[in-house]
């Protein structure tokens, strides 16, 4: 008695789902890593925008919109020292920090509508997460 067994089939919808799974975690940990200003002073510096970044930029537009901060507020660079910006340079400084994220999430829906477009696997392969530049 010869017992058959059927191999499941290749389902390229959920290989591409898994790729731009990792397009988006790549993408995401670049939008984390931080970004660079010239704003403050003119020297190119490096700026976090981990969550915990994200809440103290948060912070600092509450403290702009509500009128608390008038003349200054301060901004951390990535190494972790904190500085006074006056909110004019701020105001700068967060049009970079957009640019930044929005920069990266445009690449983000590329690769992923490139991914959608992909007819087979081996398509699928070609494209190497890591060596997409952001």
């Amino acid at each position: 008695m010869k017992i058959s067994i059927n191999k499941p089939l290749f389902d390229l919808e959920k290989y591409k789902e898994k790729k731009k799974n990792g397009v988006r975690k790549a993408c995401n940990a670049e939008i984390i890593s931080g970004f660079t200003s010239t704003a403050f002073d003119g020297t190119e510096r490096l700026f976090g925008f981990d969550i915990t970044d994200q809440a103290n930029w948060t912070q600092n537009l509450i403290l702009i919109a509500s009128g608390i901060a008038t003349e200054t507020v301060n901004v951390k660079y990535k190494t972790g020292e904190l500085t006074p910006i006056s909110i004019d340079k701020f105001k700068l400084l967060v049009q970079d920090m957009i640019s930044h994220k929005e920069g990266k999430i445009t690449k983000c829906d590329y690769y992923e509508n490139q991914i959608d477009a992909m007819n087979t696997k081996e398509e699928v392969d070609k494209l190497r997460v890591s060596e997409i530049v952001w």
